[in-house]
């Protein structure tokens, strides 16, 4: 399947999707999908999208910014936060939510997560048209539509570094994305709006996503795959673990796993009490998993530590690595490479065939003879 996924070709929007919620970059240009990357203390941040080629804008300052001029996050969501109602319907969740709003109309906040709730951050945007779907790892973010206008990322969410990635998707992604989401996850969701039951009627499985879940039952186990394309045509494989228990169920193998590439250098929080997991070299027909120990951008004026980061993204080593000859790909998603988490479901969407996210590695621990095209 993924090597069928690798021929397809990209294709511009299609009429229908043009009129679909889209990821918008800081220009306020629909694009098929935009990655960035905030850099520790501040809100400066490394930029790329599927108009660049590859290529990366040069680090600037604005992602924290409400101003849709200065940031993709404020363009992409602000129309969810517009005076009159938004005509999309949108399921926003956080294993930190943000605070409630006063007016807590549309937000519902779940009580205190027990361990099975997916440690797992994103949101969705959709019309019968299609839509887009974000996956992140900023804590306590985004506020609830219903409190307001959009009001940026706050301070506690500058400390760290952090990961985003917007994809933009027609009806039939959208609706792959909704169903393997809702399948895989059991999301702490905070705040959900479907206007005219429309996500209901064109996706069947968007209550699973808006429904905020008591946690008062164990979700089914299992780790699932859904590969789907963006609007553009580019593509995209889904992974979801509602945690399963043992290391056969962490996500994070579950990718390298399933990803034709003998090598998954991982980015992930290290300072938390749950153990990062070492190295894992590989052999043997498996693939090695590493940890991402420095994080560089291309432009950026330093590398950081990879305990000053708190974005969960992961790279595919194809070509280059190994002798190998398969293409790279770049995920991003909300579940860290811990022991702690081997319990936790969560989400990582990777961008089949595209080494994008190679250029922001700069050290990995261990295995180190494998990596010969850094």
């Amino acid at each position: 399947m993924l090597k069928n996924l690798l021929i397809t070709a990209l294709v511009p929007f299609s009429a229908a999707a043009r009129q679909a919620p889209a990821c918008l970059s800081a220009q306020g240009t629909p694009v098929d999908w935009w990655l960035a990357l905030k850099h520790p203390l501040g809100d400066t941040f490394s930029y790329t999208d599927a108009s660049s080629a590859g290529e990366w804008a040069p680090p600037r300052p604005g992602l924290a910014s409400p101003s849709p001029s200065l940031s993709p996050l404020a363009a992409t969501l602000g129309p969810l936060y517009s005076p009159s109602p938004s005509p999309a319907a949108y399921a926003l969740w956080n294993d930190e939510p943000p605070p409630p709003p006063r007016d807590n109309v549309t937000a519902a906040v779940a009580p205190a997560p027990p361990p099975w709730f997916a440690h797992s951050k994103g949101a969705v945007a959709l019309t019968e048209h299609g839509g887009w779907l974000l996956v992140h790892s900023a804590p306590r973010w985004p506020p609830a539509p219903s409190g307001g206008s959009y009001t940026g990322l706050a301070p506690p969410q500058q400390v760290y570094g952090q990961a985003f990635l917007c994809l933009s998707l027609d009806a039939a992604g959208a609706g792959a994305a909704v169903a393997g989401l809702a399948r895989g996850l059991r999301p702490r969701t905070f705040a959900a709006s479907d206007p005219g039951g429309q996500a209901l009627k064109n996706f069947p499985g968007f209550p699973a996503l808006a429904r905020p879940r008591s946690g008062r039952r164990p979700p089914p186990s299992g780790l699932h795959i859904t590969y789907l394309t963006t609007a553009g045509g580019a593509p995209l494989a889904l992974f979801t673990s509602a945690g399963s228990g043992g290391r056969e169920g962490f996500l994070w193998d579950h990718v390298a796993r399933n990803l034709p590439a003998p090598l998954l250098a991982v980015a992930s929080w290290r300072r938390g009490p749950g153990r990062a997991l070492p190295p894992a070299c590989g052999g043997n027909g498996s693939p090695a998993v590493l940890n991402v120990l420095s994080i560089r951008p291309p432009g950026a004026a330093a590398a950081w530590s990879g305990e000053d980061d708190h974005g969960k993204w992961g790279v595919a080593f194809g070509a280059g690595v190994g002798g190998g000859t398969v293409p790279s790909s770049s995920c991003v998603g909300d579940a860290n490479r811990e022991e702690s988490q081997l319990r936790r479901g969560g989400a990582v969407v990777c961008l089949v065939g595209s080494g994008v996210l190679r250029a922001a590695v700069a050290a990995v621990d261990g295995c180190k003879l494998l990596l010969t095209d850094a």
